[in-house]
């Protein structure tokens, strides 16, 4: 459509004289298709046009007035009008000129995830528009973004380099600048896993501790501490080692396994008690060119000796392995976390898995023993999907005869809020240190909270035993009835395994 603006006509002798006015054609932009038409002269028949100025590259007039093309660069009013002239058989030609606006172009350039790098190997990644159309694009980061140390952008989009420390969903901004387009920019994201490089004669490890993410039981795991693996020399014959070194004693969970990569691999059969505690070794072997024996093989497949003149450096690892969450209202008691926990019994002491005693007559089989220890408590750790009210029942038996229980002597609190319920007759054998019938008591409406709440059941100080000993029931299980919330556990099922 034309907007006119003023009339501009080549004047000659006779009235032969076409009639053209001047106009502002229909705006473009760089990078898109364009077609406007300046075929709006009268007075004469089978008229043709021809521009005598300048055209913005990329576009190009046909004799039919029709002006078309992909614009590649930018014109503004500043930059002059377009001159058409029109002619026609028998007629004098005239000229008209057009405003034309061609705006900068959209590059339509957009961030994304790059893939993972990892300290201690080489990376290269392109950051660069795909385009048939845009050409010359240069690229430089937006000032105050930044790479990851040891990374690099050059002009031409690529990123490159060897990462020297690790950093997890880093964001950095590119800027694209390219002729006859706006500059535009993308918000990239790249993740830096852990891991060791040989710097000079020491083995440099990043980062002071490594905290791996969480595994479940019964789930394939894997977790690398390294992230680079294996830096490797070729020519010196050399490579980094990683070796699991034990904290307190404690060996990984079972199913879970250390490689000399730096893996954590597995399917864990058991969970760990919070995290777990361990400390990784990097070192340098040097790989010779004797074949390692059958049954004492090397990732390389030769003989491998550590390198002294390389330094060794050790980290801190943290692993948590969570058992398998199960929605129920019943929470049995040989399924708690007994990690740390040392009961008593009549004629010997046990602690950890073997205070679990079997007793056809608990509901699953296992009761909770040796109890009988002055301020031993036991923790049920159950989740709620909400706010809400529910009744307490436990499950117990004696083995030290019926005795009346008052609150202090069996102490129950629910996230830490003790309950007064006064007291509880907890019955016996009629046999001397036989168990009783195991019974459900209820100890009244408590409260429960959104997400993780605590039950902890605490033996007080009793007489209930021969010589005057304290005396505590076996515990079959914690219930919660009558709660409108879901609630469920992580039972530890693996404190029965081999029972």
């Amino acid at each position: 459509m034309l907007t006119v603006l003023s009339v501009f006509v080549f004047t000659s002798c006779g009235d032969e004289t076409l009639k053209y006015e001047n106009g502002t054609l229909t705006t473009g932009k760089v990078g898109t298709a364009y077609s406007a038409s300046v075929a709006t002269a009268t007075g004469g028949d089978d008229i043709t046009y021809e521009c005598i100025s300048y055209l913005p590259e990329g576009l190009t007039l046909g004799t039919d007035g029709t002006l078309s093309g992909t614009p590649t660069e930018s014109w503004s009013e500043s930059d002059g009008t377009i001159e058409i002239m029109a002619s026609a058989e028998g007629k004098e030609s005239v000229i008209a000129e057009f405003v034309l606006v061609i705006e900068l172009g959209d590059m339509g350039y957009t961030g994304k995830q790059l893939p993972d790098a990892a300290v201690g190997e080489a990376y290269s990644q392109s950051v660069a528009i795909t385009s048939d159309v845009i050409n010359d694009v240069s690229y430089r980061l937006k000032e105050n973004s930044s790479l990851p140390s040891g990374l690099s952008l050059n002009s031409a989009g690529a990123i490159t380099g060897v990462p020297l420390s690790s950093v997890d969903n880093h964001k950095f901004t590119v800027v694209a600048t390219a002729e006859g387009y706006a500059d535009a920019e993308a918000e990239f994201t790249i993740t830096v896993g852990a891991g060791a490089v040989i710097v000079g004669d020491t083995i440099v490890y990043e980062q002071t501790e490594i905290r791996l993410e969480t595994a479940t039981v019964g789930t394939p795991y894997s977790a690398n501490l390294t992230a680079s693996q294996i830096v490797y020399d070729e020519d010196k014959k050399i490579a980094t080692r990683y070796s699991f070194v034990a904290v307190n004693s404690l060996p990984l969970p079972v199913g879970l396994t250390f490689e000399e990569t730096g893996i954590v691999t597995g399917t864990a059969l058991n969970s760990t008690s919070g995290s777990l505690h361990f400390r990784v070794k990097a070192y340098v072997v040097n790989i010779t060119d004797t074949p390692a024996p059958a049954d004492e093989p090397t990732l390389s497949g030769f003989v491998e000796t550590e390198n002294t003149e390389y330094d060794s450096v050790t980290v801190d690892a943290y692993l948590t392995v969570l058992d398998v969450e199960v929605q129920t209202n019943r929470f049995e008691a040989e399924y708690i976390d007994l990690t740390g926990k040392q009961g008593a019994g009549y004629s010997s002491d046990n602690g950890g898995v073997q205070m679990i005693a079997t007793r056809a007559e608990a509901s699953n089989g296992f009761s909770l023993g040796y109890m009988h220890k002055e301020e031993l408590f036991v923790d049920f750790v159950i989740y709620s999907d909400s706010d809400a009210q529910g009744t307490l029942v436990i499950c117990v038996a004696s083995e030290a005869g019926t005795h009346t229980y008052t609150d202090e002597q069996f102490k129950v609190s629910v996230n830490g809020n003790k309950i007064a319920y006064g007291s509880v007759e907890i019955k016996g054998s009629e046999e001397e240190e036989q168990i009783g019938d195991f019974q459900p008591l209820s100890f009244g409406t408590v409260d429960l909270v959104e997400g993780e709440n605590i039950i902890r059941i605490t033996i007080g100080e009793n007489t209930y035993r021969p010589g005057g000993q304290t005396a505590g029931p076996e515990i079959d299980y914690v219930e919660i009835d009558d709660s409108s919330a879901e609630l469920s556990w992580r039972p530890k099922v693996y404190n029965l395994y081999g029972k």
